[in-house]
């Protein structure tokens, strides 16, 4: 039952990852011109006119903000689908034991 499940989530996962994604490139665009109004993109790392906080703030940036966006998203693709099919898409952790 569960690997059945396991495969009825999969086009869920696909479609609310990919949605994830590019609005977290969306959210993490607008966030940078609110930093740095003067640049587009951030600097990349390899650059030598950048100033390394700069370049630092702006990766840490844009690593937390696609995480958050995909986890809420992951997180609302799988609340979608137990609303829809009425069980989780996956186990859930098992409890741990005083000898863990």
């Amino acid at each position: 039952m569960k690997f059945l499940l396991k495969l009825l989530y999969l086009p869920f996962g696909w479609v609310f990852g990919l949605v994830g994604g590019l609005a977290a490139r969306q959210l993490f665009d607008v966030l940078w011109s609110r930093v740095d109004p003067d640049d587009a993109e951030p600097p990349s790392p390899r650059t030598g006119q950048a100033a390394l906080p700069k370049v630092v703030a702006g990766a840490a940036l844009q690593a937390a903000t696609f995480a958050a966006t995909r986890a809420a998203f992951d997180r609302a693709g799988a609340n979608t689908f137990r609303y829809l099919i009425g069980d989780w898409p996956a186990r859930p952790p098992k409890p741990k034991t005083e000898t863990d």
